[in-house]
Formats: C-alpha cells, structure tokens, sequence
C-alpha cells in the first residue's frame, strides 16, 4: 500500500510540476497582393493548454500584441488574414521553453510596404493562469542576483577595454 501511495504521488508531482501546452499552428493563406513575395511559412502559434479559459486569454494577448491592437475585438483568424492581406508576407514561430507552468515563445514576421521589413517579438505566458510575464515575474532580479549581474557587468566592460586597446 505505502508502495503505490508513493508512486501515486510521485506521479500527481510530475503532472503538478510538468505542465506544458500543446502549440498548434495556424496557417494563413497568402495574399493576393504580396503573391510573388509571400514566404510558404504563414505560420502563426495557438496555444492548447487543455483549459478554454486560459487558452482563449493567451491567444487574445499574443494576438493583439502581435499585431499592436489593430483589431482587438475580431477573432484571432480574422484579425491575422487581414494582416496577412495587407502587409505580411512572412510568419513564423518559435518555442523555446514550454514546461513549468512557463511559455515562451516569439514570432518573427516580414511585413512590406515601401520598403520590407523584418522582425521578432518575444512572449512568455503563466499556463496556470493565462497571464503575460515578464522577466522580474520569472527570475528574482534584486538582491544577489542583482548583485552578480552588475559584477560581472563591471568585470566584462574592463576586459572588452583591455581587449580594445590591444
């Protein structure tokens, strides 16, 4: 009995300190306008972790992020064709943690006007409760941490000075 209650719980650990999201990728369909230009990667993230609520604040978030706002109150599939038919000719993402509760991920995009240009938006979301997060709400930047960094702040810049002069 003493067994199978420690691995029970053993594996309620696991899933309790594991959580991670599935990404799904939304495809957009190229534009008539950018036709000749358009990359095959119109790829956009949704996230899929298992609760509608925190899925639905996630999407919402990346999306009018992604797209400064233009168009707040539309679907995310709406919101990103439209985009796409007026200036993206290139969108693609990439997941760089996806464990712990933690999503960060970014998206980089080319859109053209005049001139075409490219770019990278960085992202991190909570999956327990679908809030965007910044790094102080990740890692503890004050006290020792600080400390360290403003160290080895001051011990790089003389060595890049050092190196310069030679």
């Amino acid at each position: 009995m003493n067994k199978t209650l420690s691995i029970f719980l053993i594996f309620i650990g696991f899933i309790a300190f594991g959580q991670s999201a599935k990404i799904d990728t939304l495809n957009l369909k190229a534009s008539e306008r950018f036709k000749e230009l358009q990359s095959d990667k119109m790829n956009f993230p949704i996230i899929n972790s298992g609760k509608t609520e925190i899925d639905s604040l996630i999407n919402f978030d990346l999306k009018n992020k992604f797209t400064h706002n233009e168009y707040p109150n539309e679907s995310i599939d709406s919101t990103l064709l439209k985009w796409a038919e007026d200036q993206i000719i290139f969108v693609d993402f990439n997941v760089s943690y996806n464990r712990n509760g933690i999503l960060s991920l970014s998206v980089s995009a080319e859109g053209c006007g005049a001139y075409c240009t490219y770019w990278t938006d960085y992202f991190n979301y909570s999956l327990k409760t679908g809030e965007s997060l910044t790094l102080s709400d990740i890692v503890d930047t004050s006290g020792a941490f600080k400390n360290l960094v403003f160290e080895q702040k001051d011990l790089k810049f003389e060595k890049q000075k050092t190196e310069l002069k030679k």
